[in-house]
């Protein structure tokens, strides 16, 4: 009876210790592979308005998935600009949008959609 119930024990610390290195190695693998992403977006005088830090969960939804990123970044400029274009398409044409995978920042600059929509008057960066 000893004999089983020492191996009992050990079984279970092996079992233990090798599900929470799972699971560390796992979270490490996550941050390292999604994290460190940032956003930064300019009013259309080209001030830096905001620069925020996704987080890890956010970024691997949003960079995997394009419709998610679309919305997300619709969200980010919403206070400051309304934006009558598909942010990620388009607004990779027209330079409004830069996603940079090398230094994972992602660039919304205002200014090119008023250089592209001009008449469009709802800007609203100069009020904050």
């Amino acid at each position: 009876m000893e004999i089983i119930q020492q191996w009992f024990y050990e079984w279970l610390f092996n079992y233990i210790l090798t599900f929470v290195s799972t699971v560390t190695l796992y979270l490490a693998y996550k941050k390292l592979r999604w994290g460190g992403w940032k956003i930064k977006l300019y009013d259309s005088q080209n001030n830096l308005l905001i620069e925020r830090n996704i987080s890890t969960k956010k970024a691997e939804d949003i960079i995997s998935d394009e419709s998610d990123l679309s919305d997300y970044l619709k969200g980010v400029c919403s206070p400051y600009q309304y934006l009558k274009v598909d942010i990620v398409v388009r607004g990779k044409e027209l330079g409004l949008l830069d996603v940079n995978k090398k230094e994972r920042i992602i660039t919304i600059n205002l200014a090119k959609y008023r250089e592209n929509f001009s008449n469009d008057d709802n800007d609203v960066s100069s009020a904050t």
